[in-house]
């Protein structure tokens, strides 16, 4: 909780915290009601950090001082800090609010001149668009809460602290969407739901210190469908539109598709990932590791304060270095220090790519760092061909940082708020990094928008949610808007029509927000200044500033002459005397060779060494014992052991083209699936076949987990002339 810290070095606590989120279709905006008490004896400046998420907009800034309300207008930053501070000399209020100099992610504001024994309310409306969970086919809304102090390199300045509080928050969330809402749930369990209609329902909750982030998921039917939706903005009734609709693969529209790369990811270490997270970040990297494709190249880089490469360039995706690997990773643990992601970034990069191999990046980290525009700027300007994801864990995490790397290093990004969902997290980065992505998305008929909100074509990836939004010329009506994409595997255009109602408007002004927020992605600093200040709307460029003139004797710069200021005085009139400045708190293959270089700290260890460093750390997961089973490895006993964890077991057997072969735990593990039923057949193709068959039909709720193995598996058998087969046709 944030606390607002005085220029005497107290601190103001929060006395009351309320969240207000509108949520129509896939857009939500969001106002924060933050009531503050000046329990000092004396005028004061107060100033805090608060977290935001990166993609979102702020939209309205309103402050309220007894019976005065402020509401901030956009300035030009330096034009804001400038006035701001003539306020304050002045003895009146001001209130400045902009994004911190280093991540978009956090807002910083800036309260002048407040009485003693007084109550302030801040109250801040940002609009941000729900994030489809393809995992669970659920929409996220999610609102950030949570802002963990940020590991600072040398020359970083994120230094606020964020204070726990006990106090009572509430919230009210509605929901309005296209079709029948099926669900609606949150990470918090005091709530009560009350029911509009079956296409909007709200929520309401009240929490005790809840420390962490407020998450809502919801689902609809037909969510797949794609859909439209307008809003007229009163002030010169041009229409704003946000479209949506998800990709398809077309089997049929598109050649067999071999993945193929180099593929690197980069695990977080840090001290912050201790405990449940660094464990579940080996079970990702192993399964990671073994559901590559059989043509690869590979490698794990581990950072902290410094990083290590298991090893020292990628080697090839074979059985020997995918066993070491896979045991070396279980050796790993959260003891490297800080969180310094731009220096391992670099060497990846530096090298050389592979030909014909694209090089795939897949970034796991809590975020807690200070450097984040260091590290995406460095992306942004790099020349070499790369593919970027990211997985960021927690509360706190950097939404800044882990959206604009995916976004620059063209990439997928996912934010997993719940460690369990972390290997989730990881397979559903890699599967979309072998499929063939889309391209070229933009409006087929530009010439009816006043703005839209990619000015360049963009590139995605199937079974993602594309968004469109814009804004309409004005007096324009067209009867329909046109998105067109290219298929990247088939080379084919295709086009979407949506067709237009006018009647079914928007209640909010999230469409023309949204829009705005997303045409600043491919706009120079002039530009963003101009349309943040015509749409009043807050960017990186730009700061809200308000300013009540004020009479009170108590204030040390007060004019008794001056003339107070009426509260329905014209507005420029009232700006005219605030502002001044502030202090700122604030390729050729390098290993084509069959042998493989590791990096210093294993080169010196055997497999079997390795292994024996693994055992004691071993996963969880591995092959478990069950009682009538003597046979089975004593490291991998378990009696507790889930579903999940056998399948886990099954895929550890694979080997890296893609095929089992019988052994005795092997067989032991099938039999938890199928019973003491004998194996017919022990010939490779037989295996393989049977353990397909078994992730198939007696696993599908695990399909997230399995799905780029048994595709790897079904490769194999395809080279090998062997047709699929159920379970019931081998016999079992």
């Amino acid at each position: 909780m944030a606390s607002l810290i005085l220029t005497n070095g107290n601190k103001l606590e929060l006395t009351k915290f309320h969240i207000e989120c509108n949520t129509e279709w896939v857009l939500n905006e969001i106002t924060l009601h933050q009531t503050y008490y000046n329990n000092s004896q004396e005028i004061s400046e107060g100033s805090y950090i608060y977290p935001v998420v990166s993609d979102s907009i702020v939209s309205k800034l309103i402050i309220k001082c007894g019976e005065s309300v402020i509401e901030a207008l956009v300035y030009e930053k330096e034009e804001a800090i400038e006035k701001y501070n003539d306020a304050i000399a002045a003895g009146n209020k001001a209130y400045l609010g902009k994004l911190t100099e280093e991540s978009s992610d956090m807002m910083e504001f800036h309260l002048g001149n407040l009485l003693p024994q007084s109550e302030v309310k801040v109250e801040i409306t940002y609009v941000t668009q729900s994030e489809f969970m393809s995992e669970t086919n659920n929409y996220r809304v999610y609102i950030p809460h949570v802002l963990i102090p940020r590991y600072s390199p040398s020359g970083s300045s994120i230094t606020q602290e964020m204070s726990v509080s006990t106090l009572n928050w509430t919230g009210t969330v509605s929901i309005r969407t296209p079709n029948i809402l099926t669900s609606i749930t949150s990470n918090v369990s005091n709530f009560d739901i009350s029911v509009q209609n079956d296409y909007w329902k709200t929520l309401n909750f009240s929490i005790l210190n809840h420390y962490d982030d407020l998450c809502i998921y919801y689902q609809y039917r037909a969510s797949d469908d794609p859909f439209i939706v307008f809003q007229q903005d009163p002030r010169n009734q041009k229409y704003a539109f946000h479209l949506s609709f998800t990709p398809q693969k077309n089997d049929t529209d598109s050649p067999v598709w071999e993945p193929k790369g180099e593929f690197i990811i980069l695990l977080d270490r840090s001290g912050s990932m201790e405990g449940g997270s660094i464990k579940l970040a080996r079970e990702a990297v192993y399964l990671f590791i073994k559901s590559l494709p059989e043509d690869s190249y590979f490698n794990v880089v581990s950072f902290g304060s410094s990083f290590n490469k298991l090893f020292q360039q990628s080697v090839r995706y074979e059985q020997d270095k995918i066993e070491f690997a896979c045991n070396t990773v279980k050796t790993f643990d959260a003891d490297m220090g800080g969180t310094e992601i731009l220096e391992p970034i670099k060497s990846i990069l530096s090298e050389p790519n592979r030909s014909e191999y694209l090089r795939y990046v897949f970034i796991l980290t809590d975020g807690e760092v200070g450097n984040a525009a260091e590290i995406i700027n460095y992306i942004k300007n790099q020349k070499t061909p790369s593919q970027i994801s990211t997985i960021g864990i927690g509360a706190g995490v950097s939404t800044y940082l882990i959206n604009e790397v995916a976004k620059v290093g063209h990439g997928s990004v996912h934010h997993i708020l719940n460690s369990s969902e972390i290997k989730s997290g990881v397979i559903s980065s890699l599967k979309k990094s072998l499929l063939p992505g889309i391209s070229n998305i933009e409006i087929a008929n530009p010439h009816e928008f006043e703005l839209v909100g990619h000015k360049n074509p963009f590139s995605s990836f199937y079974g993602s949610k594309i968004s469109y939004s814009g804004i309409l010329k004005q007096g324009s009506t067209p009867e329909k808007i046109s998105v067109k994409y290219t298929d990247d595997a088939s080379k084919n255009d295709h086009l979407i029509d949506f067709s237009i109602n006018y009647e079914g408007m928007l209640k909010s002004s999230a469409a023309l927000v949204t829009a705005v927020k997303n045409y600043f992605n491919d706009c120079e600093k002039n530009e963003i200044i101009e349309k943040s200040k015509n749409y009043q709307v807050l960017s990186k460029y730009t700061a809200f500033l308000g300013v009540e003139k004020v009479k009170n004797p108590n204030l040390k710069n007060y004019n008794s002459d001056e003339e107070e200021c009426e509260e329905d005085s014209d507005e420029d009139e009232c700006e005219e005397d605030c502002g001044a400045e502030i202090n700122e708190a604030l390729c050729e293959c390098l290993c084509a060779q069959e042998d493989y270089e590791l990096n210093e700290e294993y080169e010196s260890l055997g497999i079997e060494e390795v292994k024996n460093m693994a055992s004691a750390r071993a996963f969880d997961y591995s092959a478990r014992e069950i009682d009538i089973y003597e046979e089975i490895k004593p490291e991998l006993k378990s009696k507790s052991a889930s579903k999940v964890e056998y399948v886990e077991s099954l895929i550890g057997y694979q080997f890296a083209d893609g095929h089992w072969e019988f052994s005795r735990e092997l067989e032991l593990l099938i039999n938890y699936f199928l019973g003491n039923q004998e194996i017919r057949d022990k010939a490779a193709p037989s295996m393989t076949l049977l353990v397909v068959g078994i992730l198939i039909e007696k696993c599908r709720e695990h399909e997230e987990i399995w799905d780029l193995i048994v595709n790897k598996a079904k490769r194999w058998l395809k080279k090998n002339g062997v047709q699929e087969r159920s379970l019931h046709d081998l016999g079992y």
